[in-house]
């Protein structure tokens, strides 16, 4: 919220409530409705500022990966500057509050009363303009853009250059229909599919024009949310194709490779799309048709025990 914006909703809700004040006495009416507008005027500055505070924890205990995916929109050294100064203000708020509050109660007159709650909204203004909290706002509301991605789960992600065929893959191994999110402050989606082991899901995550292309040509914000992916899963399928249908040779894939195993110090299985190529330079673990049921069960097969050595058979 605007720092304009907050105050003035502060001030006018205060006025409004102050007219409803009842008393018998006049000096002691008006001395109620000035301390109706300092409390009043004072808990709505609060009440938001704390919400950030809140908001700021709260984000704090998420999962490494949701902490790191909301950094790549935001300076967060600011962020924590921020932070640090709502927390500073409110202990400023709160003290002005009590000293103006005690005043205002002892006052002599309607005057003294009236100028001493005008005082108290300027100092109170002042510390609200002087406050700075756009960055730590920005941070809090990119929560709502996080991608619905289960915790509770084991993840591989699927990787390789474009067009090898890991959307195939991944809709394959789950056999239903994929969920398509929003990959946040990038233009990029994250394609998402599960697969059982035993009772359990595994989660299998692609992300679409992510993990197909060298860290060199990625933007500072993509370098950002490919590092956040690394806290998700170390545990990569990674597709190649021998045919170079794709549009990029063997020896650009195995280099993609190279930097995602480095990237994410992961265990990778290799999977090729053609059963029928080979290709002297590279020892792969499996040979798929991405069409062919009985290759897909395989490739299941081949998951399971490659990752958490489990046979169903």
């Amino acid at each position: 919220m605007e720092k304009e914006v907050l105050l003035d909703k502060a001030f006018k809700e205060a006025a409004k409530k102050a007219k409803a004040v009842k008393s018998s006495e006049k000096r002691e009416k008006h001395i109620k409705a000035d301390l109706s507008r300092l409390d009043i005027s004072s808990s709505i500055i609060t009440s938001y500022l704390n919400s950030l505070i809140k908001a700021y924890k709260e984000i704090r205990k998420l999962d490494r990966f949701s902490k790191e995916l909301l950094k790549t929109d935001v300076d967060y050294e600011k962020v924590k500057l921020e932070y640090r100064g709502v927390k500073a203000s409110l202990r400023i708020i709160k003290r002005l509050t009590v000293n103006y509050r005690m005043r205002i109660k002892y006052s002599d007159d309607r005057r003294e009363s009236n100028k001493l709650r005008k005082e108290f909204y300027g100092r109170l203004a002042s510390v609200v303009k002087r406050l700075k909290y756009e960055e730590l706002e920005r941070f809090i509301k990119g929560r709502r853009k996080l991608p619905h991605i289960r915790k509770d789960v084991d993840t591989i992600i699927i990787a390789g250059a474009p067009n090898v065929g890991k959307s195939l893959i991944l809709k394959q191994l789950s056999g239903s229909r994929v969920q398509v999110n929003e990959y946040p402050f990038t233009t990029k989606k994250i394609l998402i599919g599960y697969m059982r082991k035993g009772y359990e899901d595994i989660q299998l995550i692609d992300t679409p024009g992510l993990l197909d292309r060298p860290m060199e040509k990625r933007n500072k914000i993509e370098k950002k949310a490919i590092l956040a992916l690394k806290f998700l899963s170390k545990d990569v399928v990674f597709v190649i194709d021998y045919s170079e249908s794709c549009g990029y040779s063997v020896e650009q894939q195995l280099k993609l490779l190279d930097e995602i195993k480095k990237l994410f110090k992961a265990r990778v299985l290799l999977v090729a799309t053609h059963r029928d190529l080979k290709h002297k330079k590279v020892k792969v673990d499996i040979e798929i048709n991405a069409k062919d049921k009985k290759d897909i069960e395989k490739l299941k097969k081949q998951i399971l025990l490659y990752f958490y050595g489990w046979d169903r058979n």
